[in-house]
């Protein structure tokens, strides 16, 4: 059993963490993630808060692999 963060949760664990990332930026992120439907690569993450978000819209959709 997955458990899933909603956007707005994962949203602000991921504004706890210091980076460039904009709320706006986030929220298109999650909804990426969250629709993939194969694995979502990252080049260039500086403190994790791009993959925070990507990896939790990730579980609330199919699961892909994200890295």
């Amino acid at each position: 059993m997955t458990s899933t963060v909603s956007q707005s949760d994962a949203i602000a664990a991921a504004m706890k963490i210091d980076g460039w990332l904009t709320e706006r930026e986030a929220r298109l992120l999650y909804d990426l993630a969250k629709s993939a439907t194969g694995p979502i690569i990252e080049i260039g993450s500086w403190r994790g808060r791009s993959t925070t978000v990507l990896g939790h819209g990730s579980m609330a959709g199919a699961g892909q692999r994200a890295s």
